[in-house]
Parts: structure tokens; sequence; C-alpha cells
């Protein structure tokens, strides 16, 4: 899916029509929060770019993708890129599972020993809420 996607140059979105109402990320403490998270830590550079906000994406990036207020995050070829100033602080998790594990396909990106390492992660959060 991804590679159909990717040939056909269109990006896949995160959108929130309600981000910048509430606080909001720098492109530095996201990336720093994202890093800790991240099961597979010397892929993140390879795959994720934060940028402080949109006119701060790499022109390439730009071209392709028209400027929103209503976007967060997004893929174009096989990195997400994610906008720290549309990203609200307590929503970086899920934007940031959102893209990678929607639109990358998580499994594939971290291995399947690590995907079920997260699984049985998530899993004891979920129960523990419960």
């Amino acid at each position: 899916k991804l590679a159909k996607e990717s040939a056909t140059g269109k990006a896949q979105f995160s959108r929130n029509e309600g981000a910048g109402k509430n606080e909001t990320w720098d492109a530095d403490g996201l990336t720093s929060l994202l890093k800790q998270m991240f099961i597979a830590n010397k892929n993140f550079d390879n795959l994720i770019s934060v940028a402080a906000n949109y006119d701060e994406l790499p022109s390439y990036v730009k071209n392709a993708v028209k400027k929103s207020a209503a976007i967060q995050a997004f893929v174009y070829g096989k990195r997400v890129y994610m906008l720290a100033d549309q990203i609200q602080v307590g929503q970086e998790l899920p934007v940031f599972l959102h893209e990678v594990g929607v639109h990358l396909g998580m499994e594939n990106l971290l291995g399947t020993a690590n995907y079920r390492k997260l699984a049985g992660q998530l899993l004891l959060v979920l129960l523990k809420n419960e």
C-alpha cells in the first residue's frame, strides 16, 4: 500500500480542526519526547522529521503538500513529517502512532519482535486503565 501511495506522489494526513487552540509543541521538545518513546530510536532520524511549522519544511515537500492550518502531520514518500505548532500537548502520541502505524506500517518499520513488544506494552496500559 505504501509503494502505491508513494508512487502517486500524494501525502497522507492527520488533521485537527482545533489545533492551535491549546498549548502546542516546539520542534525540539516534540522531537526529544518522540525519540524517548520510539523503540527503534536509531531509525528515528531516517523516518521522522519534526518541523516547527509548515514554513520550516523542505521546499520539495511544500511543493507537494498544500499549506493548511488543519494539518498536524503527514507521510510523504517514506517519511513522517510532523508540524509541532499544530500538535496540541497531549495529542502527540496519537498523531505519531497514527502516522507511523497506519501510513508507514509499524510492524514493517519496527520488526516483528519490537512490534509485539510494543503491542504488549499498549495492552498493559489499556488493561491498567480499565
